[in-house]
């Protein structure tokens, strides 16, 4: 452990006393999106706090910029403000710098870890950190979408619409619903649902999505990693794209149980998995990607 921040913000709901933060990602700027915070200061991160209904942004420092959401009241409004119920997870695309304006990021959230929110919705980070703002918002048409990810190169968005056991593909610019995607053979639902979402495109030309599941209520059934070859993502071929199942991480149950998120180190393309269940033990595993770089 080399150090903690966060603790006013995070999970804090002093109505009710209740907790617990959810999904995190962390955005590299492509400029100094927080002066001041030195080594760090191209780094935020974005917390998606799903027992307190916020999505909270720090800086690399531990910096508090911001919370969206009114703690501890959930929602699934977005006027006169943007409220939020059980967001569950996240995904980033940094802002560019054009002719010298820097412009802000998109986050694509997936607001609905249980609740009535069940939506996906499109928020706009400011440069000078002063909020975020709404773009978009689905309608409430998931079952629990629990994790979602940008596939940046089709400008789609895959969503684990995690009680209906689909991935669904959305467009990102106007989130308009694509449905079902179901090109890769992963048969869910009987073979789990789907938990969590990553996307990665290696330095070496690979484009990867990575899928975790196991059934839910947990058994210790199903639970596996599965890395699929995204290349055939295509905006216009929608849900017809065409996939293929590269590699399956099984997850022995007797060890560890429960892949609940994923993340990815996008410069060595490793890849972390959450995993949450009480029995027989929840812990952090690293999956190192060969040739990735």
């Amino acid at each position: 452990m080399i150090r903690t921040f966060g603790g006013a913000y995070v999970g804090r709901d002093s109505a009710n006393a209740t907790w617990g933060a959810h999904g995190l990602i962390v955005e590299t700027c492509s400029y100094a999106c927080v002066p001041g915070a030195g080594y760090h200061a191209s780094v935020r991160l974005y917390v998606q706090d799903f027992d307190a209904h916020t999505f909270i942004g720090f800086g690399g420092d531990g910096a508090h910029l911001f919370t969206a959401g009114t703690p501890g009241r959930a929602g699934n409004g977005t006027v006169p403000v943007l409220q939020f119920g059980s967001v569950a997870d996240a995904d980033v695309s940094t802002g560019a710098v054009l002719s010298g304006e820097v412009q802000p990021s998109t986050v694509f959230a997936s607001d609905g870890d249980g609740g009535d929110a069940n939506r996906v919705v499109r928020l706009s980070v400011e440069p000078s950190n002063t909020g975020v703002y709404l773009e978009w918002a689905t309608g409430h048409i998931f079952h629990n979408p629990h994790s979602i990810a940008l596939h940046a190169r089709s400008g789609l968005l895959l969503v684990a619409d995690r009680e209906d056991a689909q991935l669904r593909l959305l467009r990102a610019a106007d989130g308009a619903d694509l449905g079902a995607w179901d090109q890769c053979g992963l048969h869910l639902g009987q073979n789990g649902v789907p938990f969590a979402l990553r996307t990665l495109v290696t330095s070496t030309g690979r484009d990867l999505l990575f899928v975790a599941t196991y059934d839910n209520p947990p058994d210790g059934q199903h639970q596996r990693i599965v890395v699929i070859d995204a290349a055939g993502i295509d905006s216009a071929k929608g849900i017809e794209s065409p996939c293929t199942v590269l590699q399956t991480l099984a997850i022995d149950p007797s060890v560890y149980s429960g892949p609940h998120l994923l993340g990815v180190d996008l410069y060595s393309g490793d890849l972390y998995a959450a995993l949450v269940a009480d029995v027989p033990h929840s812990t952090v595993l690293r999956f190192r990607c060969s040739g990735c770089r």
